[in-house]
């Protein structure tokens, strides 16, 4: 089935639906900008919140450069890539939209009052990375695996090898610190 699908024609609508929902939600949140409330943008009447504005650009641009790098990509590691973002991405909007607006103001002991932004930034910023971690990895595996078929079936590389148990171990520290934030959010 994978040899069917063209995993760049994937790409390209997903990143013109990431570009085409970056410039609608700029468009709709800045009515003062673009004048849709009024005539002048004297008393121009803002109903939309900026945290929107800001989450939404907080996701946008990293999904952006992950799609833009997988574009140039083999299309397995599109594809594992895919099953760790569709929920990744599920489980940071869930945890963005229950997370309050606005932070209350209460004084915490050292910690930072987790408000919509702040979330969101936290996410957005894991999500990138992890994203990345998972490419590198996908892609080392998939260069170790053209490697072994050389002489006799297989060529053990202890470079490759070590690269890919470091990324492995930084892969679950960083789900592992997802998990963690999610469930303290």
């Amino acid at each position: 089935m994978l040899k069917k699908i063209n995993h760049r024609k994937i790409i390209f609508v997903l990143i013109f639906l990431v570009v085409l929902i970056f410039l609608v939600v700029m468009v709709l949140t800045n009515p003062c900008t673009f004048q849709f409330f009024s005539l002048n943008s004297e008393y121009c009447f803002d109903p939309l919140d900026e945290k929107l504005r800001q989450s939404i650009g907080m996701f946008s641009m990293p999904l952006f450069l992950i799609l833009f790098i997988l574009f140039f990509l083999r299309k397995e590691v599109f594809f594992t890539w895919i099953k760790f973002a569709i929920p990744a991405l599920f489980f940071s909007l869930l945890a963005i939209f229950t997370t309050a607006t606005s932070s209350g103001g209460l004084f915490s002991v050292g910690l930072p009052d987790f408000d919509r932004a702040l979330t969101t930034l936290i996410l957005g910023i894991l999500f990138f990375f992890i994203s990345l971690v998972l490419i590198i990895y996908k892609s080392l595996s998939l260069k170790e695996n053209d490697l072994k078929v050389l002489e006799n079936g297989v060529v053990k590389s202890r470079k490759f090898r070590i690269i890919k148990r470091i990324i492995r171990i930084v892969l679950i520290l960083c789900f592992i610190g997802f998990l963690l934030l999610f469930l303290t959010i």
